[in-house]
């Protein structure tokens, strides 16, 4: 593949603008925060640009997991700034009972991308127990009687095959008597 002179060098030139025009936008700042609202719990980011709330920006909600992201949820951000929405009091925290929560706004027309971390109380205990494994097809350990089997059947196709070789060596001793 032939590259044209030149064409690199106009590829290059609207990455740089590409990356001016993105640095010259301005960051929104997320300040994540639980609250509650009726009695349920629940998560609030405040979004402000320059001091001021940013209206009707889109925030999405994750919980930190550990392969990556879970979805939350996601509002678009009131005359105030802030967007809300329901705290998973239901998923697993780990054994302290903390999870840990991603606010995160794709770039807009007027603004960068943003995103801020909190870690809140309030998550599903879980405790770690060292507790043995039942025997079982879903566990590490097999069960006995699936052992058994396996090997009855293992070894009878070896003592089959023990005897296919006896017959064929008795076969050549015959034949090596005549």
């Amino acid at each position: 593949m032939k590259f044209k002179r030149g064409a690199l060098g106009l590829h290059s030139l609207v990455l740089m603008l590409i990356t001016v025009s993105a640095q010259a936008l301005p960051t929104p700042i997320i300040a994540l925060s639980k609250s509650t609202e009726d009695g349920k719990a629940v998560l609030v980011a405040k979004v402000t640009i320059d001091g001021k709330p940013l209206e009707d920006a889109d925030v999405q909600f994750f919980a930190q997991r550990t392969f990556g992201q879970l979805a939350l949820g996601h509002e678009k951000t009131l005359d105030d700034g802030t967007a809300a929405t329901a705290f998973p009091a239901d998923l697993p925290g780990g054994e302290s009972g903390e999870v840990s929560i991603v606010a995160m706004i794709k770039a807009g027309p007027k603004y960068a991308a943003a995103e801020a971390h909190g870690t809140f109380n309030g998550a599903t205990v879980v405790i770690d127990t060292d507790q043995e494994l039942p025997r079982a097809l879903f566990a590490p350990r097999a069960p006995l009687e699936l052992i058994g089997s396996i090997s009855v059947l293992t070894g009878g196709i070896w003592l089959a095959f023990f005897y296919v070789l006896f017959q064929l060596f008795k076969i050549r001793q015959e034949g090596l008597r005549k």
